[in-house]
């Protein structure tokens, strides 16, 4: 399965859901992810694009995410400007990986949207980066 790519990269939002596992409890499972995202997506005026994959947070996500490594493989490529998680542990629980993938946000100017209301995660704060890296 491929990301559908836009050629307007800033009025699209990229919802991307995460389990970890099948059996992941009703409050978190992907479609609850989607409706949660695709709210935000309307809040926002921005078209919504969903990605829902299940994989760990705790590998590295190159080795068990391949939605996810194209979504940060286009973002690095600057296709991607806006993106929506439930919560930050969607995008990954590995402290590793953490610091790579809030490093590409920076650099390439990526709006990170978190949460139910999709408040605006500054990771260009150094103490959300410091809080983050603890």
């Amino acid at each position: 399965m491929k990301i559908k790519i836009t050629d307007k990269p800033d009025e699209t939002l990229y919802i991307y859901c995460r389990i970890s596992t099948k059996h992941q409890s009703e409050g978190v499972s992907l479609d609850v992810q989607e409706e949660r995202g695709l709210q935000v997506s309307k809040q926002l005026g921005l078209s919504p694009i969903v990605i829902k994959e299940q994989g760990s947070g705790l590998k590295p996500f190159r080795e068990v995410r391949p939605l996810f490594t194209e979504l940060i493989d286009n973002l690095e490529d600057g296709l991607v400007k806006n993106v929506w998680v439930d919560e930050d542990t969607r995008l990954t629980r590995n402290k590793d990986d953490q610091g790579f993938i809030h490093s590409d946000f920076v650099k390439n100017d990526v709006v990170l949207y978190v949460g139910k209301n999709g408040g605006i995660k500054d990771l260009k704060d150094w103490m959300v980066d410091l809080i983050d890296s603890i």
